[in-house]
């Protein structure tokens, strides 16, 4: 077996594989670039097992947050599945999806928005409206149209999410009750205010039931919750809500993290509103 024979490229390749998932990095990256290079040669540079490689690299530069070395590999990965197995394959769908994960990264959100629509599009066509798959990307698409202010859209986005789910899962799924919380989102910013309360008090009530009332989860939906009720100048609701919230992170948390500090500065918010905004 020569240097540049094909089961070499494929042995390093794999061993490459085994030190990415044990997350040695340092380890797994020059077996990568050699193995590459050998299919590289082997193959030509438009080959599926080229794109394989190629796209184990570009993952070892996600995990290191490498984004601006791993974007032009996932191009490449693109490139080649596009023109090896067409426009429409299932296999482009993981890497559209990663090429999203690294422009919300950038944020370059305008980068991330075409390349979502895609992967809903692929999504459809290969397994349906209806699939589960489906609802997951509209879930990512929602979240895209939401940090570019396109809220319309992200309303539409996670309604049809949300009637794929309820359909496969029943209306008491936890999943369903993530989709309602962040459908609240969009409502309270476009006024349809009692359908935001609504959706959220649903959404909680789901997750106690099923987690238990002092749950992270139940945290995060008592504070959109809260965030529903300012449009009904209900701050006194708001404060209890924001106050429970926070006394979930912080015991689950401890009271210097991030996530119980930002929670923190929501409760002071509601408690200046109160004092400075007369009731509606």
């Amino acid at each position: 077996m020569g240097p540049d024979h094909s089961e070499l490229g494929t042995s390093l390749h794999s061993l490459a594989a085994v030190y990415a998932a044990l997350r040695r990095d340092a380890e797994a990256e020059p077996l990568l670039h050699r193995a590459l290079a050998i299919r590289e040669r082997v193959f030509g540079p438009v080959h599926l097992d080229v794109a394989r490689t190629l796209d184990g690299l570009a993952a070892v530069h996600m995990y290191r947050k490498q984004y601006a070395r791993a974007e032009p590999l996932y191009r490449r990965v693109l490139a080649i599945r596009e023109r090896l197995l067409g426009t429409h394959d299932l296999q482009l769908t993981a890497t559209l999806t990663n090429l999203v994960t690294i422009y919300f990264a950038t944020v370059q959100y305008d980068q991330a928005k075409p390349l979502m629509e895609r992967v809903v599009g692929i999504r459809q066509k290969v397994r349906g409206p209806e699939h589960l798959e489906v609802a997951s990307d509209l879930e990512l698409l929602g979240a895209v149209y939401a940090v570019l202010g396109e809220y319309e859209q992200m309303e539409q986005a996670l309604r049809r999410a949300l009637a794929i789910l309820e359909a496969a899962m029943g209306p008491e799924h936890l999943k369903v009750a993530g989709i309602l919380s962040r459908l609240a989102i969009p409502l309270v910013v476009r006024g349809q205010y009692m359908e935001a309360e609504q959706l959220s008090r649903r959404a909680l009530a789901i997750q106690e039931k099923a987690l238990g009332p002092n749950h992270l989860e139940v945290s995060r939906s008592l504070a959109t919750l809260a965030g529903t009720l300012r449009a009904f100048g209900q701050y006194d609701q708001m404060e209890r809500l924001y106050r429970r919230a926070l006394a979930i992170q912080e015991a689950a948390l401890g009271p210097e993290h991030s996530e119980v500090v930002a929670e923190g500065q929501h409760c002071l918010v509601s408690n200046e509103v109160l004092l400075d905004s007369p009731v509606k």
